[in-house]
C-alpha cells in the first residue's frame, strides 16, 4: 500500500509539469502526501505488536521512498525553471538576430538558430524536460534504482553477470548468519541484563558490536547493493569511498554512505545555503538535525517508543563539534583513532540504552510480548 501510494507523487509532477498546476501547488499537495506517507505506516508500526527488527526494516524503507520522493520532485521543479529560464534566453537571442537580419542574412540566421538548438540539447542532458515525466522513468527511479538522487537518465550495463550476483548474494547470505550469530551469542543477553553496570555492559558487546556493524556495512554496502545495482542493470557503483583510512570525521560521513551523503549535499546541505542563505556551518547542523530525526524516528518506531531519551538524535547532533574538533587531526594518525574509536563506543553505548528502556516493557525482540 505504501508503495503504491508514492505514484501520487507522480501524477502531482505530472501535472506540473505540463503546466496544470504552479509550483506552490505542486510543493502543497506533496507535502500533504509525504506527511501521509511518513505517519500512517509509522502509526502502524508503533501501535500493532510488530517485532522491532520488521518494524525497524518497515520504517527505513518508508524513508527511503520519502527521500526518493523529495528528490524527484525538487529535481523536476528545477528542471522547469531552467527550461524556462532557457527558452527565454533563446526567444531574446532569436529576436536580436532578427533585429540583425539586414546585414547577416538568412543563411547566418539559421545556423546560429541550429548551433543554439545544440547547445541546448547538449545542456539538457540524455532527456528533455518534461518528456522525462513518464511512467517508466518514475518507477525505475521509486522501485529499482539504488540511489537517492534523481537524475533524468541513469547509466546502465549491457548484461547482467550471473556469476556475479551469485558471488555477491552468497556473501550476502553468510554475512547476515554471522551476524545473527554474534547478536544472539554476545550482544543480545548483555541487552536482556538491566541489572548489569552500564560501562560493564558497553565493554562486553563493544568487540561483537564492532564486528557486527562491520558486517552490517559490508552487507548493505558492499553486497546487496551492488548486486542489487547488478540485476537491475544499473553502471553506478560508487556506494562508499576509503572511509577507513579518513582522519576526520567530517570525512568519514562523506565517504561511509555515498547515496545518503549525495541527497543531503543536494537536497538539504546546498538548498538551505542557496534558498534559506545559511551559512556553511549552520547548513552543516541542520543537516545533521534532519539526518538525527530520521535515525531517531528509525529507532523510536523499531523499539515502539519506549526510550526515554532520543540518544541518537542527541548523538547525531555531537557529531557537529566533533567534526569541528577533530580537523584538528587531519592527516594524522590521532584522527583516524578518534573515528575508529568513535565507533567502536558510541555503537554499543546506543544498542545498550534503547534495549534496557525496551526490556524493560517486553520480553522478546522477536516476537511481542507486553509485560503487566
Amino acid at each position: 500500500v505504501s508503495f503504491c501510494s508514492t505514484f501520487v507523487v507522480f501524477f502531482i509532477v505530472k501535472l506540473y509539469a505540463y503546466k496544470k498546476i504552479s509550483a506552490h501547488v505542486c510543493f502543497s499537495m506533496y507535502g500533504i502526501a509525504q506527511v501521509c506517507f511518513v505517519l500512517i505506516p509509522n502509526y502502524v508500526g508503533v501501535s500493532s505488536h510488530i517485532s522491532p527488527p520488521i518494524a525497524m526494516a518497515m520504517c527505513i524503507t518508508i524513508f527511503i521512498f520519502c527521500l526518493k520522493m523529495h528528490s524527484y520532485v525538487a529535481t523536476n521543479i528545477v528542471l522547469s525553471r531552467q527550461t524556462s529560464s532557457k527558452a527565454a534566453s533563446r526567444a531574446k537571442s532569436r529576436s536580436g538576430n532578427q533585429n540583425r537580419a539586414g546585414k547577416q542574412g538568412a543563411s547566418q540566421i539559421s545556423l546560429a538558430a541550429a548551433v543554439d538548438n545544440a547547445s541546448s540539447e547538449i545542456i539538457r542532458g540524455y532527456k528533455r524536460y518534461p518528456e522525462n515525466v513518464h511512467f517508466f522513468n518514475f518507477f525505475y527511479f521509486i522501485a529499482l534504482a539504488p540511489t537517492l538522487v534523481y537524475e533524468a537518465k541513469y547509466p546502465k550495463t549491457s548484461e547482467i553477470k550471473v556469476g556475479y550476483l551469485v558471488k555477491k548474494f552468497g556473501t550476502a547470505l553468510f554475512i547476515g548468519l554471522v551476524a545473527y550469530g554474534l547478536f544472539m551469542q554476545f550482544v543480545l543477553p548483555v541487552m536482556k541484563d538491566r541489572d548489569m553496570p552500564l560501562l560493564l555492559a558497553v565493554l562486553k558487546v563493544a568487540v561483537p558490536s564492532f564486528v557486527m556493524w562491520l558486517c552490517g556495512f559490508y552487507l548493505v554496502f558492499g553486497c546487496l547493493l551492488p548486486g542489487w545495482a547488478e540485476l537491475v542493470m544499473f553502471a553506478d557503483r560508487r556506494f562508499y569511498f576509503d572511509w577507513w583510512n579518513t582522519s576526520t570525521l567530517s570525512s568519514f560521513w562523506v565517504k561511509w554512505n555515498i547515496p545518503v551523503h549525495e541527497f543531503c549535499v543536494r537536497h538539504l546541505y546546498v538548498d538551505l545555503m542557496y534558498f534559506f542563505k545559511m551559512s556553511k556551518s549552520v547548513a552543516v547542523f541542520s543537516t545533521f538535525l534532519v539526518s538525527g530525526m530520521i535515525h531517531e524516528a528509525i529507532f523510536w518506531v523499531g523499539f515502539k517508543g519506549h526510550s526515554r531519551v532520543p540518544w541518537f538524535f542527541f548523538g547525531m547532533l555531537m557529531q557537529v563539534p566533533l567534526i569541528f574538533w577533530s580537523r584538528r587531526f587531519e592527516g594524522k594518525r590521532r584522527g583516524n583513532l578518534l573515528m575508529w574509536w568513535s565507533l567502536f563506543v558510541g555503537q554499543p553505548f546506543l544498542e545498550i540504552m534503547y534495549a534496557r528502556d525496551y526490556f524493560s516493557k517486553c520480553f522478546s525482540i522477536i516476537q511481542i510480548h507486553w509485560s503487566k
